[in-house]
């Protein structure tokens, strides 16, 4: 019996120290997590006040939408208090105008897992934009959504602002259009009425330039006000309408046939006036010579885009050009112009005898 107590007394010693030894790692392991527990705490109160520092009101939900976490400016976008962690988001009094479809949204990002952004009003008259992405952890797994709320009424107010001087200065420039547009229609007037008083050919033929090359001008202006686009212009309304004003200027030339062919395309302002003053010439000079010994005849102007190439051609059958005839070697204020306006664009210009029948073709092309 002595000896069996003996052994039992030496295992008990044993399971003592054992056990001691168990107490001793229990107390390291527990050292180490009372450790990770202040590190977790530290870390989450550097969460904490990086994302209140950063002033963006942040709602944090899980796939319940019941809130787990937000800052404090989350308070301002919807009445939240400390006592709401874990409630159901929809539950809680929102401070958003005209916006009832958060609940929706947020649950149409956990399924499509597609981030969304909404630009919201609050009851204090503030603008936010309202972005809700999937909460990812470190795993790449998806345990909820975020919802952020970044404040842009100062970017909203300075749309407003700039919304408003644009409409200003819109305002403006339509009346210094329509200002022009009068000046321009009172010049080509005065020189209507002044080509009725005049019974000599030669200062007829000069009046007769003068009034098409303010139409020209006068038709684009009238472009420039019936559209809000200041940049391009069509081509086709701008020509037609030009040519239009070219005919009833001639009027008295009623046996002539005069066909337009334009494409719809647009041009710059600067580009499409340029290029009205060379229709213009070019129209205006083949009206006044081209058939100045035939009863009749017709003229096709063409009007193309390539590509970026446009091609302008304007063909008759009249008389044709005289065999001599070179447009480098001409003198006239027209054609001079018109090589002039012709380099400012970067085109070529050739003035030939038509092969297949009677009569001349211009053909005018340029890049753009």
């Amino acid at each position: 019996m002595n000896e069996e107590l003996q052994s039992t007394n030496e295992e008990l010693e044993t399971s003592k120290e054992e056990l001691q030894s168990v107490n001793e790692e229990l107390a390291t392991v527990n050292t180490e997590l009372q450790s990770k527990v202040a590190d977790l705490s530290r870390a989450n109160d550097d969460m904490n006040n990086l994302l209140a520092g950063t002033g963006i009101a942040t709602i944090f939900v899980d796939h319940q939408l019941r809130i787990l976490r937000f800052t404090p400016a989350a308070s301002e976008v919807i009445n939240l208090i400390g006592s709401d962690v874990g409630r159901p988001v929809g539950h809680i009094v929102s401070n958003l105008e005209n916006y009832d479809r958060m609940i929706a949204d947020i649950q149409e990002v956990l399924e499509s897992l597609i981030p969304k952004e909404v630009e919201v009003r609050n009851n204090g008259g503030d603008w936010f934009t309202m972005r809700i992405l999937p909460y990812r952890t470190m795993d790449n797994v998806i345990e909820g959504a975020v919802i952020n709320f970044v404040n842009i009424t100062s970017r909203k107010q300075m749309e407003d602002e700039l919304k408003k001087q644009l409409s200003e200065k819109e305002l403006l420039l339509r009346e210094v259009h329509h200002r022009i547009k009068n000046n321009i229609a009172s010049v080509g007037s005065l020189l209507s009425m002044q080509i009725q008083s005049v019974s000599n050919q030669e200062a007829l033929s000069v009046l007769q330039d003068a009034v098409g090359r303010v139409n020209s001008m006068k038709v684009l202006y009238d472009k420039l006000l019936i559209q809000n686009d200041y940049e391009d212009s069509s081509a086709k309304s701008y020509t037609e309408g030009l040519i239009e004003s070219l005919r009833n200027l001639y009027s008295d030339e009623t046996h002539l046939t005069i066909e337009t062919r334009i494409d719809e395309f647009n041009l710059p302002q600067k580009t499409l006036f340029s290029l009205g003053i060379i229709i213009n010439e070019l129209f205006t000079n083949t009206m006044k010579y081209a058939f100045a010994d035939k009863t009749g005849g017709s003229i096709v102007v063409s009007l193309t885009k390539t590509e970026n190439q446009v091609t302008l051609t304007i063909q008759d059958n009249g008389r044709g050009l005289p065999e001599d005839f070179a447009i480098e070697e001409s003198t006239g204020f027209g054609l001079t112009l018109v090589r002039m306006l012709i380099e400012h664009l970067g085109g070529s210009y050739a003035i030939e005898n038509r092969e297949e029948s009677e009569g001349a073709r211009s053909i005018l092309e340029f890049d753009v």
